[in-house]
């Protein structure tokens, strides 16, 4: 089942293409319904998170997270921008690497009849904080869409 797939902090530093989906999709067109995955507890294929991270994080910091790593920083991103109120962080950590992070969505508004949201994610690896902002809009298969 294709739907477009998520990810992290969008327009993090580097962000491909301008319309990559946010939480949402990868720069190979790998999609993932995180709402139905999500939901049922079932986690993310590690190729397609992994995938999606890659186009809004970028070379610079992803060799530094495993797996573990980018299955929690795509589902903190969706938590943050589908569920929690401006300013509420979600906090994600890998205690078998140590990393962690927190994406905290900002105000929702309207943009050519879709819901957005801006973002910050700050991810900490060797406690070291690399900060990426971004914006994600909804789109009608229930993914959010990086915009910026």
């Amino acid at each position: 089942m294709r739907i477009g797939a998520l990810i992290v902090g969008a327009a993090l530093a580097g962000l491909v293409g301008g319309c990559d989906t946010l939480g949402l999709s990868s720069s190979s067109g790998d999609d993932v319904s995180l709402k139905s995955r999500y939901g049922s507890g079932e986690p993310i294929p590690k190729s397609k998170a992994g995938a999606a991270i890659e186009a809004l994080i970028g070379q610079e910091i992803s060799p530094e997270l495993d797996d573990e790593d980018r299955q929690a920083i795509y589902e903190a991103q969706f938590r943050a921008l589908e569920f929690n109120r401006s300013g509420s962080p979600v906090a994600w950590k890998n205690p078998s690497s140590g990393n962690r992070g927190e994406v905290i969505p900002g105000p929702t508004y309207t943009i050519n009849n879709s819901r957005c949201r801006d973002y910050s994610h700050t991810i900490f690896v060797d406690d070291a904080p690399k900060v990426f902002r971004g914006t994600a809009c909804r789109q009608p298969n229930e993914t959010w869409r990086s915009v910026s």
